[in-house]
């Protein structure tokens, strides 16, 4: 949640939409600004006014103030008229009727003898006699707050439209940059033939166009290493038979044994690679039927055991899975030797296990060994790629193995996946479906 949070926030869209708000609290602050220095200008000419009217009514009802006159004035005007002396005090109010305290009334003197208030739509006048004050209070107008509730209303209306619109447009605006997300996506996952539709403004659909060759210039080099690779690997085949009978033809010496000894590995290489470009082609070659995986995992690591740091399996329930046997075997074979070669003699034994859902089960091997450099962990998949640059009939291997593995993996319709942390160790998951 808090990660999804912090992502929302680092959007596009989100700072578009914050930079449209701030712009909309902008020139809303300057225009209320520019209402409110007018209506400062008002008030002082309406405050005059009202002191003048008040004067007028003021000298009506008299001075000292009549009860029955103020009452006459009251009925009028509609105002409550309330005096107030030291020796008494008389108001025009209804018993009835509600009138806030003078206390919560924000006067501003208008001149020597008057002042002016305001409270929740009351408008309040006191005016200095001789003896005592006379309080003119105008009860606010029902329909007057009900028009300005309205305009409120109104205007927030307006605000979150005129919102909403920009959220939508800029949405649409903005919807050529989801398409390229999911296109990215596609290609991370391996589809190079994906394309992204040029829509939109002029500036998305350079970019769409630029993405598109750079996909098709990535997939052309791919495809072109591939074939190089697969050619070589044909053509070295009818060379590998000529030396193999040649050598058959030699008397055995040490120097005989030494080239015999290349030549099978070279033929281990091609074959290596042949097989992976057929699995990556097609699946038919599979010979798939209902296994135990406990039984295939012990038959896989059998070969294995005695070499340290060993190879313990985790004693999870058994599964049956449909599966070509013999090629599980080399996946699951070549990563567990993987993890010995690359562990020392006192490192904990690597460990093998699976755990299953409705439709799958994760097979993982974890050893504590030397680890990957997170930089090499997007290339270990790769044809003769290795971890550490040098390598020699001891350490063996050709940098097949994993290339292998996952189109073997992938030919079963899973997955395979590395994580590693240098110095600790690596877990290899393998996800394959169960039917």
């Amino acid at each position: 949640m808090i990660r999804r949070i912090h992502n929302l926030s680092r959007s596009v869209f989100t700072r578009l939409m914050l930079i449209i708000l701030a712009a909309g609290l902008l020139i809303n602050f300057v225009v209320f600004m520019s209402f409110g220095r007018l209506q400062h200008r008002s008030a002082t000419t309406y405050h005059r006014i009202l002191e003048h009217y008040v004067g007028i009514l003021t000298t009506a009802i008299g001075d000292p103030p009549s009860l029955q006159q103020a009452k006459t004035v009251a009925g009028a005007t509609g105002f409550v008229i309330s005096y107030r002396t030291e020796g008494g005090s008389w108001s025009t109010a209804d018993p009835a009727q509600s009138l806030p305290p003078l206390a919560r009334y924000r006067m501003r003197p208008v001149s020597d003898r008057t002042a002016v208030g305001f409270f929740r739509g009351h408008t309040l006048v006191r005016h200095s006699l001789a003896r005592g004050e006379l309080v003119f209070v105008a009860p606010r107008s029902e329909s007057v707050q009900r028009n300005l509730r309205l305009w409120m209303v109104s205007v927030l209306t307006a605000l979150t439209a005129v919102l909403g619109g920009a959220y939508l447009l800029i949405r649409r605006i903005l919807k050529p940059l989801r398409r390229m997300k999911l296109g990215m996506e596609a290609v991370q996952t391996g589809d190079l033939d994906h394309r992204i539709r040029q829509q939109g403004a002029v500036e998305f659909k350079a970019l769409a166009a630029a993405f598109n060759a750079m996909t098709l210039r990535v997939r052309d080099m791919l495809q072109s290493k591939e074939r190089l690779l697969l050619d070589v690997s044909h053509e070295l085949r009818s060379p590998i038979a000529r030396m193999k009978l040649a050598l058959a033809m030699m008397p055995e010496d040490a120097h005989t044994e030494s080239l015999r000894e290349d030549l099978r590995e070279m033929e281990i290489m091609v074959n290596t690679i042949l097989e992976a470009a057929r699995l990556q082609h097609t699946a038919d070659t599979l010979k798939k039927a209902p296994l135990s995986i406990r039984a295939l995992v012990a038959e896989a690591v059998e070969p294995l055991q005695a070499r340290p740091p060993g190879v313990r399996i985790a004693a999870s329930p058994d599964v049956r899975i449909t599966a070509d046997a013999e090629k599980m075997r080399t996946v699951i074979h070549n990563v567990v030797e993987n993890g010995i070669k690359y562990s020392n003699a006192e490192s904990a034994p690597v460990r093998v296990a699976w755990e299953t859902d409705a439709a799958h089960i994760t097979l993982t091997v974890q050893d504590h060994g030397i680890g990957i450099p997170a930089k090499h962990l997007p290339r270990v998949f790769e044809p003769f790629f290795r971890v550490d640059d040098s390598r020699s009939r001891a350490t063996g291997g050709f940098g097949l193995g994993l290339s292998l593995s996952k189109a073997i993996v992938e030919a079963h319709g899973g997955m395979i996946h590395i994580s590693s942390t240098p110095e600790e160790g690596t877990l290899v998951s393998i996800v394959l479906p169960i039917g």
